[in-house]
């Protein structure tokens, strides 16, 4: 899932490049925002909390660390979002430890969302009490929003992407924090939680 956290950190920064966003107008690519976030934890030493991240062996470990992570300037300037928003091992364990009661969570894989609108709404239907959603207009609106949100005749969207170099030390960064997000994935499920997707890291 390395590869997910890689695509999702390039369309988030075309996104923003897209609207004009202020919170890049210090970063001339994508490279370089990655550059200034390892700096600035260097530099605030948040390195060493973020490395510990994957090796934290409970969710109240897991929050610890976050807590000091989250309460540096790296992880308030909005920039950097486009890496620390990618750490989902550490955001899950925030919200398990505040917010998710297995009989009242569902996780879904975006991916197999994005695969699979219709089945996915049944179960989250289902999930939420049979009957009370329309699964089919639900579908119709989802492809209608996204039918609404192609671009205007004549505007090109950026393509921005990591160079080569950049996306190995990117996909680098990511690799023990998505081993630690499969083995929580797994916990939620033993205990509980509804989990749709994720199927080819269960093995």
């Amino acid at each position: 899932y390395c590869f997910a956290s890689v695509r999702r950190a390039e369309s988030l920064f075309n996104h923003w490049k897209f609207q004009n966003s202020p919170v890049l107008q210090n970063f001339s690519d994508i490279d370089s925002v990655f550059n200034a976030f390892m700096s600035c934890a260097s530099q605030t030493g948040i390195d060493g909390f973020i490395q510990r991240l994957p090796t934290a062996g409970s969710f109240p470990e897991i929050e610890t660390l976050f807590q000091k992570i989250s309460s540096s300037s790296c992880w308030k300037q909005g920039a950097f979002s486009i890496f620390t928003d990618g750490l989902y091992a550490c955001l899950l364990a925030h919200w398990h430890v505040h917010f998710l009661r297995p009989e009242r969570t569902m996780i879904i894989d975006s991916e197999l969302f994005s695969r699979d609108k219709q089945n996915v709404l049944k179960a989250v239907s289902f999930f939420v009490g049979g009957d009370s959603i329309d699964v089919m207009r639900c579908h119709r609106e989802v492809c209608h929003h996204r039918q609404n949100s192609r671009l205007a005749v004549g505007q090109v969207f950026p393509g921005a992407e990591l160079s080569d170099k950049m996306r190995d030390r990117v996909q680098r960064f990511y690799s023990p924090h998505n081993r630690q997000l499969w083995s929580l994935l797994a916990s939620f499920r033993r205990n509980g939680h509804v989990v749709l997707g994720f199927d080819n890291e269960w093995s």
